[in-house]
């Protein structure tokens, strides 16, 4: 931030702190840096006499990121009262700072504005709405999507998830016209959530075996989930072994995931095995490595 400070200085004594492209670089660094400072960046903001909507963007993105979205609804309605427009890149974070009765108000505005049709706006209202329990309102939000993509169609299957409707949520999967990791994810997770875990096995053979897509970090922590929650030892060592031979990148939920597993396989460990103790041990040496670098 010294740097930073120094650089603001060279550019008053220049006289462009008040330019928004002389000064952007220095707000977007100070609002959404691990090395920034946001309050340092809203002061700076609020000496700009005419800020325009990347500006006032970038910092609803950073209240977003830094957890401090109470200053968002202020700011947006500040960036309405000096007449600057709003575009696509306003509401997903405005969005994700309301309350339901003010999403319902920023729907109007995303209308109001021309962005009625902007997948990237109404996926988070569905988001929004299912937070808020309001399952007509997401439903009909994704209803008016011109071209919905697999994000909107995921959108969905989580959100019926998320309330316990898991037959609703798998209607929805089958309709997906291109399904990606994500979506076999969501449907598979869902299952597992409500303790159907034949069904999330019926799938889950269904995306490697019959439409041959990539296991992936996710799918196999859901899948190990499945795995120990039945103590199907055998899907879950295969799983296993998939994740080393592939390559997949093992976070440390996975790891994690993988202990469990370890634990429930314990007692049937022959004795031309490795240990399982031993087995046990590593994983938690890398668990712990991988906290370390987190």
């Amino acid at each position: 931030m010294a740097e930073v400070k120094q650089h603001h200085s060279l550019l008053l004594r220049l006289g462009l702190s008040t330019d928004n492209h002389a000064m952007s670089r220095i707000l977007t660094f100070c609002s959404l840096s691990k090395h920034g400072d946001i309050n340092y960046a809203f002061k700076l903001f609020t000496t700009l006499p005419n800020p325009d909507t990347f500006l006032y963007n970038t910092l609803f993105k950073a209240f977003l990121l830094s957890q401090t979205t109470s200053r968002s609804l202020p700011l947006y309605s500040h960036m309405l009262e000096q007449s600057v427009t709003p575009n696509g890149f306003t509401f997903p974070s405005v969005i994700r700072a309301c309350s339901l009765e003010e999403a319902k108000q920023l729907h109007a505005h995303v209308i109001k504005f021309g962005f009625g049709a902007d997948t990237f706006a109404l996926n988070n209202l569905i988001h929004a709405y299912f937070a808020f329990g309001s399952l007509d309102e997401a439903r009909r939000v994704f209803c008016t999507m011109p071209d919905p993509n697999v994000v909107s169609w995921t959108s969905l299957i989580s959100g019926y998830s998320r309330w316990g409707l898991v037959d609703e949520a798998f209607r929805v999967f089958e309709l997906v016209p291109c399904r990606n990791s994500v979506s076999w994810n969501a449907m598979i997770a869902c299952f597992v959530k409500s303790n159907r875990f034949r069904e999330a096995f019926a799938l889950f053979r269904r995306m490697t075996r019959v439409e041959k897509v990539e296991l992936d970090r996710f799918v196999a922590a859901t899948m190990l989930s499945a795995c120990t929650g039945v103590g199907a030892l055998e899907q879950g060592e295969w799983i296993h072994e998939y994740v080393e031979r592939s390559g997949v990148n093992v976070y440390v939920f996975l790891r994690t995931k993988i202990v469990m597993l370890d634990r429930i396989r314990a007692p049937y460990f022959r004795s031309d095995q490795t240990s399982p103790k031993k087995g046990v041990k590593d994983v938690f040496k890398y668990v712990k490595r991988d906290v370390k670098n987190l």
